[in-house]
């Protein structure tokens, strides 16, 4: 039942999820030093595929880093995710989570006109 509600939680909460710029990656730099822009999209990839097996992927911004860590591990093992995919997923998801990024200077339809440009 649990799992059902959380399910039908992040259902809800799904939106679109960020595609990482210049700017993200020195941001992410604070917390993991060698992280590229690689690292975020591939951590991007890897949330909307592996968490999108059961769910939409709910926007990063809606838990903590902290709390995210929390979140990933405990569905690990449902999205089998190996370490390393795991610890792609933590860092891109940290990056833009509610206490790391500020969500008042984001403007989805700037990033999306840069990304089609």
């Amino acid at each position: 039942m649990r799992k059902l509600i959380l399910i039908t939680l992040f259902w809800h909460c799904a939106t679109k999820l960020i595609h990482p710029t210049s700017a993200d990656v020195e941001r992410a730099r604070q917390w993991y030093p060698e992280v590229d822009s690689l690292t975020l999209v591939t951590g991007m990839k890897l949330y909307k595929a592996k968490c999108g097996q059961c769910h939409r992927p709910i926007h990063p911004g809606t838990f903590t880093a902290r709390e995210w860590i929390r979140h990933v591990n405990e569905f690990s093992d449902e999205a089998k995710l190996s370490d390393n995919q795991k610890l792609l997923i933590i860092i891109y998801v940290q990056t833009f989570s509610k206490d790391r990024f500020d969500y008042s200077k984001y403007d989805a339809k700037k990033q999306r006109r840069k990304r089609k440009g």
